[in-house]
């Protein structure tokens, strides 16, 4: 009886000799599948990691205190200061300020651009999650026209095949670019907000002072009135 024939692959020198090493190749399918995982931890341990400096506001000179005289710069601020105009006790200057609050459209576009900035930042922080994902699906069916076919066993003449599929697509922050695009998205959405907050100081202050002038030139007047009488 002839002797089995035994094929040894050649190997390298301190190689580890397992099993799967007699598959040529396989030491190096190993190292590849080692690379792979080492650049996915990379990758993820990178998702974190931000290129460049960190944004730091302009520095500017401000005074200290307000006025010389710490009892009126040091006073705790209470929820009335942001109605200062009810502090007057007068009806009709609370109704036109609510009135200026409602219909002034340039408060409203200033409230718009809260909601414009609000979508953005939501934009930018969906970028850190897989940015497409699709499906499909699909079925079929077949018959088949020969006849004898029916007669082998375990084909059938008429079957159907269906199948579903999915993918995504995602692009892995590595240096930071999505995070510093949410950065900016959440900055401008606060200010955002402090233009809507300016806006409507503008207004309010514009109204009451136009409403006191009309009062103190009502008041002149009747007194001009009254000094003619007399």
């Amino acid at each position: 009886m002839p002797n089995k024939a035994t094929l040894n692959w050649p190997r390298t020198p301190g190689r580890d000799k397992s099993p799967a090493g007699d598959w040529p190749g396989a030491l190096n399918l190993r190292e590849t599948v080692q690379f792979l995982m080492v650049l996915a931890a990379l990758a993820f341990s990178g998702v974190s990691c931000k290129v460049g400096p960190d944004y730091a506001g302009p520095t500017a000179k401000i005074a200290s205190q307000w006025t010389r005289y710490e009892a009126t710069t040091h006073q705790t601020s209470v929820t009335a200061d942001a109605f200062w105009w009810r502090q007057f006790g007068d009806p009709v200057l609370d109704q036109l300020i609510t009135a200026a609050h409602r219909n002034n459209l340039s408060l409203q576009a200033a409230g718009v651009r809260i909601l414009e900035a609000r979508a953005r930042l939501n934009k930018s922080i969906g970028n850190l999650f897989p940015q497409q994902q699709g499906i499909s699906g699909g079925v079929s069916y077949s018959r088949l026209n020969d006849g004898t076919v029916s007669t082998i066993p375990g084909i059938h003449q008429d079957y159907v095949s269906a199948q579903i599929l999915f993918s995504a697509t995602w692009e892995t922050d590595i240096w930071g670019k999505y995070r510093r695009g949410i950065e900016s998205d959440r900055a401008a959405y606060l200010g955002s907000f402090a233009m809507y907050e300016d806006a409507l100081v503008t207004i309010t202050a514009d109204v009451a002072a136009g409403y006191v002038n009309l009062r103190t030139y009502e008041e002149r007047l009747r007194v001009a009135q009254k000094n003619v009488v007399i």
